[in-house]
């Protein structure tokens, strides 16, 4: 071998290289850039996932409380009832037999006349 061949192959050789370099280095960037926007997504789903568990928990919570509250409500209305049908009999004797409510004519206000036949009333129990 001469000076020429040996530069040459030593040129090649170089070149071969900086190029299996170059190459490493491209693949490397594009395949950690991809892990990057992989972990990216990964955490944003966490955070949504834990967003999402959240919220649940929340409307989970409101819709127990207002069941509660409707609950309190209803257990209100039969007291005030109760005690203006007690009172009545007390304060105005034979005047009034019994208390009723007329859920006919509650229906018509409200729009619903299919539930009670017309004109009927209903005790409160």
């Amino acid at each position: 071998m001469n000076g020429d061949e040996t530069v040459w192959i030593g040129s090649v050789g170089l070149i071969a290289f900086a190029l299996g370099l170059a190459a490493g280095y491209a693949i490397h960037f594009f395949l950690n850039a991809d892990n990057k926007r992989s972990e990216a997504l990964a955490q944003e789903l966490e955070k949504l996932k834990a967003e999402t568990a959240r919220y649940r928990g929340e409307v989970a919570e409101h819709f127990e409380r207002t069941s509660e509250l409707v609950q309190d409500m209803t257990s209100s209305y039969k007291k005030v009832y109760e005690h203006l049908a007690s009172s009545s009999a007390k304060l105005c004797g034979d005047a009034i037999q019994e208390p009723r409510l007329d859920f006919a004519a509650q229906d018509r206000i409200s729009g619903n006349g299919s539930n009670t036949e017309s004109g009927a009333t209903h005790k409160l129990n």
